[in-house]
């Protein structure tokens, strides 16, 4: 009698095939994960842009119904940020006392809830005030914080009327410095994108001029 022999294979995968695949899985997960960081950032990008737009019309209206410039006038800072607020669609409108509610706290510990660009976490006395400085929130959901008001326009030395910070979409994450927060300088006659003159835009830097870069794009 002859014997046929079974020369069927088994289905299952062998243990490189499986190393294989998990490889092939792994390199895909990353380049899927950096396409969604590069669409997110454009996003956060194109609503700075915007909402840039939307601050620089507005003050130039401000500056319109000042005869074209606002240096010598004296505000409190809470009058200051009313200029804005009567001319933009505000839902929330704080003179004192933003944080947690126009615009983001410290919390109980004093630790804060922003980073900037090198993932460290902001320190800075812009954002331990708080509950020192006014602030308002736009429909869309945008948080514009007023720092400082110098009537002589040279807050800190560099012919700025304030500093104002925005975040381009409220509370929600990553609250980063050249993602979703930005600055802008306000002077006499108009505003510009960023603070100070250091490209802070680079890896571990901490971002506050990203928004001039961004626009310079």
């Amino acid at each position: 009698m002859k014997i046929i022999k079974n020369t069927k294979y088994s289905s299952g995968f062998t243990l490189a095939e499986v190393l294989i695949t998990m490889s092939i899985i792994g390199v895909v997960s990353v380049l899927l994960i950096t396409v969604v960081q590069n669409i997110q950032q454009a996003e956060f990008i194109n609503k700075w842009k915007k909402v840039y737009s939307t601050i620089n019309q507005t003050y130039a209206s401000i500056l319109l119904d000042n005869g074209g410039t606002i240096k010598g006038v004296s505000y409190t800072q809470p009058a200051y940020k009313n200029l804005f607020r009567d001319k933009l669609s505000v839902v929330k409108d704080c003179d004192l006392n933003s944080g947690g509610v126009c615009w983001h706290a410290n919390d109980a510990g004093g630790t804060y809830t922003a980073q900037y660009l090198n993932k460290t976490f902001v320190t800075n006395s812009f954002w331990s005030f708080a509950n020192s400085f006014p602030a308002i929130v736009l429909a869309d959901g945008t948080m514009i914080y007023f720092v400082h008001y110098d009537d002589n326009c040279n807050w800190a030395g560099q012919g700025m009327c304030t500093l104002i910070h925005i975040d381009i979409n409220g509370f929600a994450k990553p609250n980063q410095y050249g993602k979703d927060l930005y600055t802008i300088s306000v002077t006499a006659t108009g505003i510009s994108p960023g603070y100070g003159v250091t490209d802070n835009c680079v890896p571990g830097g901490v971002g506050y001029n990203c928004g001039r870069t961004y626009l310079s794009k």
